[in-house]
């Protein structure tokens, strides 16, 4: 071994012996003793080193310090972190000097937010410019008690309600104003105007007028009034200045005229009989298919006289829309009514009776004639 612990005395054997048998002096050994020195305890413990030295750099801890943890000061780099984070209270070190401790319930209106806002319509008395447009469900427009609701246009001469057709841009009809009356229209299609008792139609003038003059007409051979109630009878254009080729009955015309009054008999409405029965009224008149038999045997086309009408319409279908329930009406849903194809004949009684008492008026005459000639001829 090459440890020594006396100095000239390489073999330790040989020094324990010599200390045993008394020849050498005891080695003191001290704990604090530098390395490689006779007096170091050689592979001595850590801990037994700090205890005999009191240095905590033999243990690799010459940094640590003998500190509470509530009392531990800030190193370098926690520092050097902390250095980076802003103050409390400080929102612009945190980049956020616009932000305010507000709750979301008082947060106020932003600029952006109300240019928005300010294209909006307010719920109420809400007033708008430009094109507006619905679309999807029902579209209620609805006035308070007393209160008038309106439509209005800048100009009082073509203020106008228009429906349009589903998919186009046609309007079905309108309702509208020329500035003096309401009119109505359509282009192709039915407007319909509905009401649950009674519709009325008036004006402050006293006249209900059609849009043109002797373009419409008052119903048709497929949808007609049942009646009519009148203070006077209607008055009927017979202006000679509107007339042409004014003349009388020919002998053949007067012919036929005492036939289709032969013609005249009594009658009962069908549909009056399913309804009331044995109550049904009974009506005066020819039918116009014996009336065209008798015009057709004197050789007269019946058709070319304006008292003898016929007219047929194509079949189809018309949507009604629901109706909301009131309190004096229950509700109704959305049906359709399918219209079948149908022809009909009519009369214009007012020249029936005329073509008729002509006739009579020229026979009567025929037979004073006569007579006035027989008188004449006795002496």
């Amino acid at each position: 071994m090459a440890d020594i612990f006396y100095a000239g005395m390489p073999d330790w054997l040989d020094a324990l012996n010599q200390l045993a048998n008394g020849q050498l002096e005891p080695i003191q050994v001290d704990w604090n003793a530098m390395p490689g020195s006779i007096k170091a305890i050689l592979n001595k413990p850590i801990l037994a080193a700090v205890a005999t030295s009191g240095s905590k750099g033999d243990i690799g801890l010459g940094n640590v310090d003998n500190t509470s943890d509530a009392n531990k000061p800030v190193s370098i780099l926690q520092q050097a972190a902390l250095d980076r984070k802003a103050a409390k209270g400080s929102k612009a070190d945190a980049g956020l000097s616009n932000v305010d401790n507000t709750s979301d319930a008082n947060k106020p209106v932003s600029i952006l937010q109300q240019a928005a806002l300010n294209l909006k319509v307010n719920a109420a008395s809400p007033s708008t410019t430009g094109t507006w447009s619905h679309s999807g469900g029902s579209l209620s427009l609805n006035s308070g008690a007393a209160n008038w609701g309106s439509l209005g246009s800048a100009s009082a001469s073509s203020s106008y309600l228009a429906f349009i057709r589903g998919g186009t841009s046609a309007p079905a009809g309108y309702i509208g104003t020329d500035g003096g009356g309401v009119i109505s229209g359509g282009s192709g299609t039915n407007l319909v105007l509905r009401a649950t008792n009674y519709l009325q139609l008036g004006a402050d003038s006293g006249a209900v007028l059609p849009i043109t003059d002797a373009t419409a007409t008052f119903g048709s051979s497929g949808y007609r009034w049942t009646n009519s109630y009148f203070t006077v009878s209607p008055t009927i254009t017979s202006d000679a200045r509107e007339k042409d080729r004014f003349r009388v009955l020919t002998p053949t015309e007067i012919a036929a005229a005492a036939d289709l009054a032969r013609a005249i008999g009594v009658y009962r409405w069908k549909t009056a009989i399913m309804l009331k029965g044995d109550g049904a009224r009974e009506h005066i008149g020819p039918t116009v298919q014996a009336a065209i038999q008798i015009m057709e045997s004197y050789g007269l086309d019946p058709f070319k006289y304006g008292f003898i009408c016929y007219d047929s319409w194509q079949g189809g279908t018309i949507e009604h829309a629901a109706i909301e329930a009131t309190d004096d009406r229950e509700m109704q849903a959305a049906w359709t009514e399918t219209i079948p194809a149908g022809d009909r004949y009519a009369f214009r009684y007012d020249e029936l009776n005329q073509f008729i008492a002509a006739g009579f008026e020229a026979r009567q005459a025929a037979i004073e004639a006569r007579l006035a000639a027989l008188e004449s001829a006795v002496p």
